[in-house]
């Protein structure tokens, strides 16, 4: 570093990258920097999306590979709930999936509104939002079972 000269710290690239790592503590020197400061919400959101594919039968579609829409017999009309009652769709399997990832979601959302302390209008949409994905997500699951149930007669 050249002293008296002006403009002589902005040149130099060095003291811009320790600086740089000070202010916005970015951390140059790894490459995955940020996935490293973040790993434990990636593993929440992996485990998130492990449950909902279990529950909603993705095993059951990577070993039986079912069809995404039925042709129910008596009827010859297409349907994406199997009439059978012992398989199932891929659509109602995504479906569920989807249905699954709303209630969690909006659980989520909802114990969060609980942390925000200064905005309460905030708290209160954010409240409103997670109770409507929750309820969002029931009444798609019961429509899909009330689906199951309907379709076979």
């Amino acid at each position: 570093m050249r002293a008296g000269v002006p403009g002589a710290d902005v040149c130099d690239p060095d003291q811009n990258r320790a600086s740089l790592k000070k202010e916005e503590g970015i951390d140059l020197s790894r490459p995955f920097g940020l996935l490293h400061k973040n790993y434990k919400a990636l593993i929440r959101v992996a485990m998130i999306l492990i449950c909902a594919f279990v529950a909603g039968g993705g095993i059951y579609d990577l070993v039986e590979k079912p069809s995404a829409l039925v042709v129910v017999p008596w009827t010859e009309r297409t349907s994406s709930v199997h009439y059978d009652r012992r398989e199932q769709t891929l659509s109602e399997s995504l479906s569920s999936m989807f249905f699954y990832l709303c209630m969690i979601c909006g659980l989520i959302v909802s114990h969060r509104s609980s942390r925000v302390k200064v905005e309460a209008r905030k708290a209160n949409l954010m409240f409103l939002a997670g109770m409507a994905l929750v309820i969002l997500g029931l009444a798609g699951c019961y429509y899909l079972i009330f689906l199951r149930m309907n379709v076979g007669r």
